[in-house]
């Protein structure tokens, strides 16, 4: 039996001795990881999850009557990281078996932590998610921005405006404004509400301390009259948590910012409690992706990740861990043609474990974009387990296992399309941030148009060569991603070029196009890329319903099997 190193040690060994096969790890996932270990070894694979639209075309086992076991074999396995996890965000609108069955994926891929976001998380879905949870023994956060969920303004604000923070002469109802700390009556409606969600809720891992997703704090008298910076308002709220979830429940950790220049706190600042309860959260987040966050090449991502890395040293050396944001798939930009970025990510997980870190979360696992980012998923799970995979040996068994009636078109597609989207310093490039990642480089839209016609008539050749029909369709379905790719890119090239009213028309018509296809496949537009959409380019933004729904909700459709239905 392989011995732990350390509380979330999930190693294993396997083994042939006496004619017997021992497969055994240091805790329940760790013998659940060698039983799946010793089966990718006889050939079997789990590229993604067991989603309804896969139609079960989403992983692959060989026939064999017998299995051949090595009678020398012997494995010990011990994954770089002891926190490896994926962020399955908005899983709210999802149906519950896909969410399960992506903690099933995880499992078989050796991810060991899944985090919801926390604003999201009710007594329903923890009812849902625990029991598989701890059937499979991983672990499980409450994720994300948090101080809304402990004094949301929809329970307090019109009684107790007083509680919220005064910004700009006025109380803000503002979900993203910070409360007002300094308010005893709203400090402890805020305790009691986390004291009783961690009390409702006893078998999560971890907890979000973040504040919401702003620097604004409260600058009403009593606040000025407290004389507290925003640092000393973090730590004191940082405190007031780790105190009272440890108090509650002595088992369930934290989970606090740190080496992000955020919250009207210095990047640098580690937020310290006396309760042993804290993991911490780091990152180079405002980021170029063409670039690994340590490549010198890059001042956008080096400053940053010389923070990082120097607040994981500091939190490393006193025995805690900290876990960084990857974001290695855009949680604002879903259904673009995904870019892996391989070689970035497999040396940024190397640079990860040199320098201690403890592993990854906010690894944004879309249910809706999953085909799109199917690849990145894969390789990110197992480079979490060793980041010493050889990257184009991965990439080239991929496509030969998950495409063997046309690999040859379909990883000639895959290039063509990294080619023309990678020129964008942010995933999909585009609506996001625009003035910082979005932009292509303007000598380069004939290129890039270029290559998408290339990538066009290899997913045209491959659909073509390949006699499979379950592969056919997952084809079908990484082309009409394609569809949206050249027109978003073809809409960049007008706005670039100062060509605004031809953009705004094409714009316009994408945003109608994406309305016809509940009818012919999944899309997902998020209230960040459609608010962008119209900002950009009609402001003010339409007010449409979309299937009977507010245009800011979020907006799902399911597959629709086209190529049989033709």
């Amino acid at each position: 039996m392989p011995r732990p190193r350390y509380a979330e040690d999930d190693g294993f060994e396997i083994r042939a001795a006496g004619g017997r096969l021992f497969l055994a790890g240091v805790r329940p996932r760790g013998t659940l990881f060698a039983v799946y270990e010793f089966l990718r070894g006889q050939g079997c694979r789990w590229f993604a999850p067991g989603y309804k639209f896969y139609r079960q075309f989403h992983q692959a086992a060989p026939r064999k009557n017998r299995v051949a076991v090595d009678a020398a074999l012997r494995a010990a396995v011990q994954p770089a990281f002891r926190l490896r996890g994926e962020y399955p965000e908005h899983y709210y609108a999802h149906d519950p078996d896909d969410v399960l069955a992506l903690l099933d994926w995880s499992a078989k891929n050796g991810i060991n932590l899944v985090g919801f976001r926390q604003n999201e998380f009710s007594e329903t879905w923890y009812r849902i998610l625990q029991p598989e949870c701890e059937k499979r023994d991983l672990m499980c956060a409450s994720a994300g921005h948090g101080y809304d969920r402990f004094l949301p303004r929809d329970r307090y604000f019109r009684e107790h405006p007083e509680w919220y923070a005064l910004i700009d002469g006025r109380r803000s109802d503002r979900y993203f404004d910070q409360f007002c700390t300094s308010n005893p009556d709203a400090l402890a409606a805020f305790r009691q509400n986390l004291a009783d969600f961690v009390r409702k809720f006893p078998r999560l891992d971890y907890i979000s301390a973040m504040p919401n997703d702003s620097p604004r704090w409260c600058t009403c008298e009593q606040c000025q009259k407290e004389g507290l910076s925003s640092r000393d308002r973090l730590l004191k709220m940082t405190q007031l948590v780790s105190k009272t979830v440890y108090e509650a429940n002595p088992r369930m950790k934290i989970e606090v910012s740190a080496g992000v220049e955020y919250f009207g706190v210095a990047a640098n600042e580690v937020m310290t409690t006396p309760y042993p309860n804290v993991t911490y959260r780091t990152g180079v987040l405002r980021r170029c992706l063409r670039h690994a966050w340590n490549d010198p090449a890059c001042a956008l991502n080096r400053s940053q990740y010389e923070t990082a890395r120097e607040v994981t040293a500091k939190i490393t050396s006193q025995g805690m861990n900290i876990i960084w944001t990857s974001r290695y798939s855009s949680f604002r930009e879903h259904s673009l043609p995904g870019i892996l970025y391989p070689q970035q990510m497999a040396a940024e997980l190397r640079d990860l474990a040199k320098i201690g870190g403890s592993g990854v979360l906010y690894n944004y696992a879309i249910l809706p974009d999953w085909m799109t980012y199917e690849l990145k998923h894969y390789l990110y799970a197992r480079l979490l387990v060793d980041p010493s995979t050889p990257v184009d040996e991965f990439l080239h068994a991929y496509f030969r296992e998950r495409f063997p009636g046309s690999a040859d078109a379909v990883e000639a597609f895959y290039t063509a399309l990294r080619h023309a989207m990678e020129r964008y310093d942010h995933p999909g490039g585009g609506y996001t941030r625009e003035d910082m990642f979005g932009l292509y480089p303007p000598g380069e839209f004939q290129n890039g148009l270029r290559d998408m016609e290339e990538a066009q008539g290899n997913i045209d050749r491959a659909i073509a060569e390949n006699a499979n029909p379950d592969q056919r369709q997952l084809l079908w379905l990484w082309n009409a991603s394609l569809q949206y790719g050249k027109a978003k890119l073809e809409i960049d090239r007008l706005a670039q070029t100062g060509r605004r009213d031809e953009a705004v028309a094409k714009a316009m018509a994408l945003m109608d196009y994406i309305e016809t296809w509940e009818g012919r496949g999944i899309f997902y537009d998020s209230v960040f890329l459609r608010r962008a959409v119209e900002y950009r380019f009609a402001e003010p933004s339409r007010d449409r319903l979309i299937k009977k729904r507010p245009w800011s909700w979020v907006r799902m459709y399911e597959f629709k099997d086209f190529l049989r239905e033709k």
